[in-house]
């Protein structure tokens, strides 16, 4: 049940390195049992982000508020131990076993008796690496590890930086039901980043876009599958007189002129072999003519949404 006062707040959030802004008046008011995810391109700024969210590091300008506390000035390890945090690479001590490592987290926690480790490992299926050294371990294993320690102490808020970049579609499932279970069951606040579509987890209740450094549109996680709808997408040389061609010779009026020079269609899309034809036929060059996905191309449809 998600209400009550925010569990983190943002106003204006801010942050620049070297006079180079790489967050931009981002604004957040999530709630105890929300899960949000971050959707963005590579360097659109979801790893400062979640470093921010974190305490890791600083805001340049605005505020940001977690469980009450001023994350603006540097606050204490103690203070952040509600906040569960899994950054896009390992940071493990690779000579120390499974054990071990979770152990120096569990002391950082402040999480009393070692129960909690042989707890966690059953729960992600980690048993079997108990006593085994981290950099034995494959990369599918440490990344399921590293979602494991964010777990841990039972925090409260809990941020995963693209938690399954790389993952086979079962072990994403599998990794994102765990992460559910979880959640449910303590009602977690949940921040997610990921840079593709496959990669926002179904149960996700909103979704902000970030695009160089700044959230530029929030949509319900329901709404997302509709916006990235498969696509014609066709290269011409002259899009006024292409597009006047869709409509009065195809009937084709659910479409959106990208760039200058591309053409989205998104009806009639078992009929490419006679729109291509049309175009040609109204001397239109056509340079390119294929189907769109759903990552880089609903991030550049987005993005020119803003325009």
């Amino acid at each position: 049940m998600q209400g009550g006062a925010p569990i983190v707040w943002t106003v204006s959030l801010a942050k620049s390195y070297r006079n180079h802004d790489i967050i931009k008046n981002v604004n957040l008011n999530l709630k105890q049992g929300e899960i949000y995810t971050v959707l963005g391109t590579k360097g659109s700024g979801k790893t400062t982000l979640l470093k921010l969210l974190a305490g890791i590091i600083t805001p340049t300008a605005g505020s940001i508020e977690m469980f009450g506390m001023n994350l603006s000035k540097k606050v204490s390890r103690k203070k952040l131990r509600r906040v569960g945090y899994m950054n896009g690479g390992t940071g493990f001590l690779s000579h120390l076993t499974v054990a071990e490592n979770l152990d120096i987290h569990r002391k950082l926690m402040g999480v009393p008796g070692k129960q909690c480790i042989d707890d966690t490992l059953h729960r992600f299926y980690l048993a079997e690496f108990k006593n085994i050294c981290v950099k034995e371990l494959p990369n599918e294993i440490r990344r399921r590890l590293n979602v494991a320690r964010a777990l841990l102490h039972r925090p409260e808020l809990l941020l995963l930086d693209e938690p399954v970049q790389g993952m086979d579609s079962y072990t994403q499932s599998e990794i994102f039901r765990l992460i559910h279970e979880h959640a449910a069951s303590q009602q977690m606040t949940i921040v997610f980043t990921a840079r593709r579509m496959e990669d926002v987890p179904s149960y996700s209740s909103q979704v902000g876009i970030i695009h160089q450094g700044e959230v530029i549109k929030q949509i319900k996680a329901s709404d997302l599958s509709s916006q990235s709808m498969n696509h014609i997408i066709i290269k011409v040389n002259d899009v006024a007189k292409a597009s006047v061609l869709l409509e009065q010779e195809m009937g084709i009026y659910n479409y959106r002129v990208v760039d200058h020079e591309y053409l989205w269609v998104f009806e009639k899309l078992n009929h490419s072999a006679d729109i291509n034809r049309i175009l040609i036929r109204g001397n239109v060059d056509v340079y390119e003519l294929r189907f769109g996905g759903k990552d880089d191309d609903l991030m550049k449809f987005l993005e020119e949404d803003e325009c």
